[in-house]
């Protein structure tokens, strides 16, 4: 009898792992290709992000043409302040993500906001409600059960997401990477940890609901970072 019910459950423990490799196989696992076209061109900061997409297209093997779902994933001034290195990101819609590099010339902003003389009495006044407003935004975009690490890496890298909390509209736009703050390493620079940047969750902003989407990247060494957290709301 014993001797059935192994050969009976050993059965049953192939049949469900070739069921769930027919299952993944039939997924799409293949990442969208962006292709950026050739010749100089010249980033104002604070310019609309247009003028970095222009002729910037992106090709799915299974959703075709999606172009307008780039999104500017980073501009990263070197440190002759006239070069940019301009990362493109595009997910197809079963959460696969592509991206491209492009180097443009950079050019800081002419133009800076004057602010009236204050006294200095007025100025701390100032400062000291800025810094308590501050403060209470900061405290406020925190839920319970969300923190926000100190970006410092002995080893494993770290991440840390902008915010916590994203309502949109059923449908409406929504781009995961627009919600990472920043990404740091002991050893791997921003550009390498935001290309491992991976996301455990399952969401559909088609449907009604809350989704709580789990963050996190993995370094060369593959040691991953922390979890960071972002609970969306589609309504």
């Amino acid at each position: 009898m014993k001797t059935r019910i192994v050969i009976y459950l050993a059965i049953v423990t192939i049949m469900l792992t070739v069921i769930s490799v027919f299952v993944y196989l039939q997924q799409d696992h293949t990442s969208p290709e962006i292709d950026v076209p050739g010749g100089d061109i010249t980033y104002i900061e604070g310019e609309e992000d247009a003028v970095l997409l222009a002729g910037v297209k992106a090709r799915d093997d299974v959703d075709g043409d999606l172009s307008s779902e780039i999104r500017i994933y980073d501009v990263a001034v070197l440190e002759n302040g006239q070069q940019a290195l301009v990362t493109y990101a595009v997910y197809d819609k079963s959460n696969n993500l592509g991206k491209a590099t492009r180097m443009v010339n950079y050019e800081a902003s002419k133009t800076e906001a004057k602010k009236p003389e204050e006294s200095t009495e007025e100025a701390s006044s100032e400062e000291d409600t800025e810094e308590v407003t501050t403060e209470a935004v900061t405290e406020a975009s925190v839920p319970e059960g969300y923190e926000d690490p100190e970006m410092v890496s002995t080893g494993a890298p770290v991440i840390k997401l902008n915010t916590h909390e994203v309502h949109i509209e059923a449908d409406g736009d929504f781009y995961t990477m627009d919600y990472v703050e920043d990404a740091v390493d002991d050893k791997d620079s921003k550009e390498y940890l935001y290309d491992n940047m991976f996301l455990d969750s399952v969401y559909d902003k088609s449907k009604k609901g809350t989704y709580e989407l789990i963050y996190f990247c993995v370094d060369s060494d593959g040691n991953r970072s922390n979890s960071a957290k972002l609970k969306l709301y589609v309504e």
